[in-house]
């Protein structure tokens, strides 16, 4: 087996900066596999969405498709355009691996929209739950500040150098605020919009088992929520720091599905709080002793369906034998 030699371009570079370049390109590659994953993950997610969500609010339902459908498959088409443009172009010259060029500048931009469009989702589902205006602009601020910093860095690359053919490690020299300024915004908002929901949710705590048990569901949600989000962003933002640029495709490209499947996969999870919330104890007309629990057709008509937030604001009927009006939140429904 004949082994095909470097270009003839690469014949000429030293091996200390073809290493970084075929990281880089690695990198970019496994990126784009993963995010193709969980593209995948999110079409199902979405099937499962529009299949089982009949009552859905049409406002809602506009809102995941066609917004973030066509978010999410805008930034996986650019992907793949953006490999294959930079392999072909790498045959020849290994320094086309990190050219910035139209599709993976049109990716990132797909990405920081998609990241601030969900986190401003979730800060408006703290207002729909709280109440309160107040508690939901910090993080909306957040949100429009990081989807201005994506589209001001994606004009800078596009504008910032005369036309002239430039690389990733260009601009990332020239324009630094960029990419600093838009992850150490989305760990702010994802962190903001955590601590927010946790502390609200402690304070309408009470003695009810299944009340309680619903708080801690949705506090756990929450965290998680924002979690893997941020510990990516973390990480991104310390490859930055440390002049590690290589290593940032394999992350950045996942980045976006990752808020994308959040979303969704806590729409589809509503059933579960549904039946933890209005399953109500019924004895069996065979045998009296036998008590089953089910949800009632009512309940589930009088069930918002906006966010699996509001759930908490509807009144629980409560075991064994008696009920209870519990208005947990307080709030308008």
């Amino acid at each position: 087996m004949v082994t095909p030699g470097p270009g003839p371009q690469a014949a000429l570079l030293p091996s200390s900066l073809l290493s970084p370049l075929y990281t880089y390109q690695t990198g970019t590659e496994i990126g784009t596999m993963l995010s193709s994953v969980l593209f995948g993950i999110f079409i199902v997610q979405l099937h499962q969405y529009f299949t089982s969500s009949t009552s859905e609010p049409l406002r809602m339902k506009c809102f995941v498709c066609p917004i973030i459908m066509f978010i999410e498959v805008a930034h996986i088409v650019f992907l793949w355009i953006y490999v294959v443009d930079m392999n072909h172009g790498g045959l020849l010259d290994p320094t086309y691996l990190i050219r910035d060029t139209w599709p993976v500048i049109s990716a990132l931009l797909m990405s920081g929209i998609a990241g601030a469009t969900v986190q401003s989702f979730y800060a408006h589902r703290i207002f729909r739950f709280s109440g309160s205006i107040w508690l939901s602009i910090p993080s909306w601020a957040g949100s429009i500040a990081r989807a201005g910093i994506t589209i001001a860095g994606c004009v800078a690359s596009l504008t910032g150098f005369g036309g002239m053919v430039h690389t990733v490690l260009d601009w990332n020299n020239k324009y630094k605020w960029a990419l600093r300024g838009v992850l150490a915004a989305s760990v702010a908002v994802d962190v903001l919009n955590a601590t927010i929901l946790c502390i609200f949710l402690s304070r309408r705590r009470d003695a009810n088992t299944r009340t309680s048990r619903v708080i801690n569901k949705l506090s756990v949600w929450a965290i998680e929520t924002g979690m893997l989000t941020s510990v990516l962003a973390v990480i991104m933002l310390l490859l930055v720091l440390f002049n590690h640029i290589e290593l940032l495709p394999a992350f950045i490209h996942i980045y976006p599905n990752m808020f994308s499947l959040s979303l969704l996969l806590s729409l589809n999870a509503r059933e579960g709080l549904r039946q933890t919330l209005f399953a109500k104890p019924v004895v069996s007309s065979s045998n009296p002793l036998v008590v089953r629990r089910q949800v009632t057709c009512q309940t589930f008509a009088e069930l918002p369906t906006d966010t699996e937030m509001e759930m908490v604001k509807v009144h629980m009927t409560e075991p064994p034998y008696g009920s209870s009006a519990v208005n947990l939140a307080g709030s308008h429904v």
